[in-house]
């Protein structure tokens, strides 16, 4: 609602920290358990970081409850105690 208020046009929802899809999926693999990841190397690297511009976000007094740690491993968390319902 604080966006709508506040803001005029697309809003990046970000933290404004930038992670690697390496370092997400290790932190998926300590709450899951499992070796997520298994590196096609015939394939392009591709786009090592991303990180956007959270400046407006931060202007409007926005700033994340969440760490991308903490939002990993909740989902994870909630997936796995609701994986029937999920996969319908």
């Amino acid at each position: 609602v604080m966006m709508m208020d506040l803001g005029d046009g697309p809003i990046n929802l970000a933290t404004g920290d930038s992670y690697t899809i390496l370092q997400a999926a290790e932190i998926l693999g300590v709450h899951s358990k499992h070796d997520l990841v298994s590196w096609d190397t015939t394939k392009p690297v591709g786009q090592c970081h991303r990180q956007y511009d959270v400046s407006r976000l931060h202007r409007m007094g926005f700033y994340p409850a969440y760490s991308l740690a903490r939002g990993l491993k909740e989902t994870y968390e909630w997936y796995a105690s609701n994986n029937e319902c999920a996969r319908k």
